[in-house]
């Protein structure tokens, strides 16, 4: 089974289906390596450099019980568009509602809480052609035990 992590972003891509059916190529890469002809998109990546974790239960160890952690880690969604578009603002804060609404709290109860963190916009450009994006951080929070990061609890 995969790391909780990865179990988070596959929940995510299935809640922001409703994009491929309008579309929208909805993937799990990190990188933005796109095409124009995969505009307009959403990708969906779980982790920045750095994950928080701290022990809430202690575990026993003779008992071969392990702690519970508490984790915290980022999940990045990013709406990227062709930057052509004569509304532009408007597109980027409707794909903005449309994540947010999507989003649940739990991903399928893998997660213990799902907090918007950082909205941002930016424009840049993938070759020639003129790209922009807007970015939603959402922190989540789930529970593994030390010895186990591939079950949610």
């Amino acid at each position: 089974m995969a790391h909780v992590r990865l179990q988070i972003r596959d929940a995510v891509l299935r809640e922001l289906q409703p994009f491929a059916d309008a579309g929208f190529l909805v993937s799990g890469r990190r990188v933005s390596n796109l095409d124009e002809s995969e505009l307009p998109a959403i990708l969906v990546a779980v982790g920045k450099p750095n994950e928080r974790s701290f022990p809430i239960t202690m575990g026993n160890p003779a008992m071969g019980g392990a702690p519970t952690l508490s984790r915290a880690a980022t999940l990045l969604i990013s709406g990227v568009v062709s930057a052509q578009e004569s509304d532009l603002d408007d597109l980027l804060e409707s794909i903005a509602e449309q994540v947010e609404k999507f989003i649940t709290q739990d991903h399928g109860g893998l997660t213990k809480s799902t907090l918007l963190t950082e909205t941002t916009k930016e424009e840049s450009a993938i070759g020639e052609l003129p790209v922009a994006a807007i970015s939603l951080d959402f922190e989540v929070i789930y529970h593994t035990s030390a010895n186990d990061p591939s079950t949610s609890l």
